[in-house]
């Protein structure tokens, strides 16, 4: 009975907002501008030298686009010109760099994407007026090969004049080996922040397009409580033909005098334009429950613009707080993630795809739960024979047969297979020449219904641009005798969280009449309807409990 009081106490009391994602936004321009400061300038009247550098394929010899750092005798990296600036001191460069340089020792570094070792060169140029250095990149895995393709299904650029956000995209998605962008319009009416990307139109980015990389168009479709509070959330809306009005929608971030509608409407008409609709930050966003439940989300962004915690930050969470409750009730979130603003970081979603690497072909593929997650190493799964994405059926209860494995330059600590959220398998990453790997192999005993997935283990381990690693795939679902994933105590927790927020939503919003807050709250109410009919009657009668204490509570006084 005290253990049901608590957990009462705590489902009533535990409701602490989370803040929006421009809060993030604003800290990642301090943290570039500190970069930025940090870089070593050109003194004027020093000698310099005219330095030229080239990345080849160390097996095909073919020049390559990558990412590129040139330190000084202080360890200190420069800024280097022509070259478009990343974290870390990193610069990317789509062609060869030609550059001035200080006469002195300088170490130089070059990599590509998540598949090479880093190359690294010392060169004393005291007494030289100049170089040429060509810099072999050694490839340890191929994503092509394995028939994979990247993308970056959340990106937008600020500030900069249009000519250099061409040269950015084109140089950063290729030293990074992006295969596809989806570069998203938005609309805040009050920022004085120009949101250059908001200048291209599809036809626009579709001309971008490099050999290495396609561009796709799309729109945060979104809403705020507040400056930087949560609301109903933001969704992104890609291949869309023409924009969905209202792109923003509120007093905060359209200048409405009401918060209505909610994003159900807008999500709807992308899906007549054929559009792939993905939440996006996490769990920002109180209509992220309704929307997946309702069917109108096609997949799930996660660490697009913030780090992989093992905690909340922000309005971002873990994977245990974001997919896996969705997984336990059956409902099939693809994972999926993307920058946000600009590519501060290495993330990307794979899918399999073939030589028609189109925005369709790869978002059909994702909406099939047929991706995996990384910003360092490349994951494979199987489990019974399927890939993620896919459906393991038996009759009875039984064993099967699991094979994964981890590829990546940085030591990830370790892969890791999860049922249900629970670690059932592990296995070490181990040094092999110059990047990590580590593979499992093993049975599992599918004694119920459930989800199967891999990871890398949660660490402390950061990637080259200083992020925190994360790599995790979709999920592969285990029917047995029939039945699906479905836990009644996960149901009971979502239905009482969709009902908290449409109280939240009901305090909060700025709405013409009760018909209009009725109105934008529904989803809520058929969502959690639809739930709570699966659900065992002790947890129908634990959530009416809740509900009826926070009924009393209210009539007292928050």
């Amino acid at each position: 009975m005290r253990a049901l009081a608590m957990a009462l106490a705590c489902a009533v009391l535990a409701q602490a907002p989370a803040r929006a994602h421009e809060a993030t936004l604003l800290a990642a321009a301090d943290e570039a501008a500190a970069a930025r400061a940090s870089l070593a300038a050109p003194e004027p009247g020093a000698p310099h030298a005219a330095l030229r550098i080239t990345l080849r394929d160390s097996a095909t010899g073919a020049e390559l686009a990558g990412n590129l750092r040139i330190t000084n005798a202080a360890g200190k990296a420069l800024a280097l010109a022509g070259a478009q600036e990343r974290p870390e001191g990193w610069h990317a460069i789509a062609t060869p760099l030609e550059a001035l340089v200080p006469r002195e020792k300088l170490r130089i570094e070059a990599f590509q994407g998540i598949e090479t070792a880093i190359a690294v060169r010392e060169l004393d140029l005291s007494a030289e007026a100049g170089a040429h250095v060509e810099l072999a990149l050694t490839r340890f895995v191929s994503a092509t090969e394995r028939g994979l393709a990247a993308g970056n299904t959340h990106l937008h650029l600020m500030h900069w004049q249009r000519a250099r956000v061409e040269s950015y995209l084109q140089a950063a998605t290729a030293a990074d080996q992006l295969d596809l962008a989806w570069v998203s319009y938005l609309l805040r009416f009050d920022s004085d922040t120009p949101y250059t990307t908001n200048e291209f139109t599809r036809a626009e980015l579709e001309a971008l397009s490099t050999p290495s990389t396609r561009f796709g168009w799309g729109e945060e479709l979104r809403h705020n409580f507040g400056a930087y509070a949560i609301g109903y959330g933001h969704a992104l809306l890609l291949d869309l033909t023409a924009l969905v009005e209202p792109v923003s929608i509120g007093p905060i971030l359209a200048g409405n005098a009401v918060d209505a509608p909610g994003l159900a409407a807008g999500m709807a008409e992308a899906r007549a334009q054929h559009a792939t609709v993905i939440w996006a930050h996490g769990k920002s966003g109180y209509e992220d429950l309704p929307s997946w439940l309702l069917g109108r989300v096609d997949a799930q962004n996660l660490f697009d613009g913030a780090e992989p915690k093992a905690r909340t930050r922000g309005d971002h969470a873990n994977y245990a707080e974001v997919f896996y409750p969705l997984l336990d009730v059956g409902v099939a979130a693809p994972f999926s993630t993307g920058t946000d603003w600009f590519i501060g970081d290495l993330a990307r979603v794979y899918v399999p795809l073939g030589a028609e690497r189109t925005t369709t072909a790869f978002l059909a593929q994702l909406r099939a739960g047929r991706s995996f997650i990384t910003n360092g190493p490349l994951l494979e799964f199987e489990a019974g024979g399927e890939a993620p994405g896919g459906s393991v059926r038996r009759a009875a209860p039984g064993v099967l047969p699991l094979r994964a494995s981890a590829i990546g330059r940085v030591n990830f600590g370790a892969l890791e297979i999860v049922a249900g959220g629970r670690v059932v398998a592990s296995a070490k990453a181990s040094a092999v020449d110059d990047h990590f790997e580590a593979e499992i192999a093993q049975e599992f005993a599918a004694t119920a219904p459930g989800w199967l997935a891999a990871r890398i283990a949660p660490g402390d381990a950061v990637n080259e641009f200083g992020k925190p690693l994360f790599a995790h795939t979709s999920a592969i679902t285990v029917e047995v005798a029939g039945k699906g994933p479905f836990r009644s105590e996960v149901a009971r927790a979502l239905t009482l969280e969709m009902d908290w927020n449409e109280r939240t939503i009901r305090e909060k919003g700025k709405f013409a009449d009760a018909a209009q807050a009725d109105a934008v709250t529904a989803p809520y109410r058929e969502a959690r309807d639809a739930l709570s009919s699966r659900m065992t009657w002790r947890d129908r009668l634990h959530a009416w409990f809740v509900r009826t204490l926070r009924t009393i509570k209210g009539w007292f006084g928050r």
